[in-house]
């Protein structure tokens, strides 16, 4: 089977995927039982049809509209499946070139799905599930244990920098009282600097700040945000920073320290 043909199947495998997650996004919203009850839809609530479950293939059928009420589906309902299939499309063409085993690939789906969920559930209900956060730790210390070379090595400067920027993290969180960011930001960023270790992490956090200050004076120009009072989801940027710190953090280093 050509390369091509199996990382559409991995790109189809991962819209599976993101298809469920958004499910696990929604429900941690509302505390619904995940595994409990088939999907319905937010307006009218009918039970929906296996037909309308196809990822993204529903949603452009239907043209992001509900069969029965005609209301507008969310659009982050094709967001994540898509990004879902890119991200599985993606690992696996990563875990291609550069040799990664099957165990290595998984885990690395678990962390990189988790982020996409935190991404999503973030930016839409202002909420980080724990959920999301254990499966990034969990899936980043068998990834470290996965590497026998300079395991204690690798082992003890990843959860060093975890505890660091956990740290660094809840000192914001106390002096600005939770307004300048949510405790999830504060666990999130240890999941992050354990996965990603030093010194990714430096270039995760530059790029989320960074990214997090840019879009805020966009938004207070914009009028859709006030300077005071007016608060913006962070775990988005950090996840963002955490993809780019993983894949280009060294590289964007190096263009800087050379």
């Amino acid at each position: 089977m050509s390369l091509f043909f199996l990382s559409l199947f991995a790109f189809v495998f991962g819209a599976c995927l993101g298809s469920f997650l958004g499910v696990l996004v929604d429900r941690a919203s509302t505390g619904e039982q995940v595994l409990r009850g088939r999907s319905k839809c937010e307006h009218c609530r009918k039970v929906l049809e296996t037909r309308d479950l196809i990822p993204i293939v529903s949603y452009v059928l239907l043209k992001g509209r509900c069969r029965h009420c005609n209301s507008k589906i969310p659009l982050r309902v094709l967001l994540i499946e898509v990004t879902g299939g890119m991200i599985a499309s993606g690992l696996f063409l990563y875990a291609y070139f550069t040799g990664l085993n099957i165990i290595e690939l998984i885990l690395l789906l678990a962390v990189f799905f988790s982020l996409v969920g935190i991404f999503f559930a973030d930016f839409s209900y202002g909420i980080i599930p724990d959920e999301f956060v254990a499966t990034i730790i969990l899936s980043s210390l068998f990834l470290l244990i996965s590497y026998p070379q300079n395991l204690f090595q690798n082992l003890i400067v990843n959860i060093i920098t975890g505890f660091l920027v956990f740290s660094f993290f809840l000192v914001i969180f106390l002096l600005t009282r939770g307004r300048g960011m949510g405790f999830g930001d504060v666990k999130l960023s240890f999941a992050i600097g354990l996965f990603l270790g030093f010194p990714k992490t430096i270039v995760a956090l530059y790029v989320a700040f960074l990214t997090g200050m840019f879009i805020s004076i966009i938004l207070v120009l914009l009028g859709k945000k006030k300077l005071r009072g007016d608060s913006i989801a962070f775990g988005p940027f950090l996840v963002i920073g955490a993809v780019i710190g993983y894949f280009f953090g060294i590289q964007i280093l190096n263009l800087f320290f050379k």
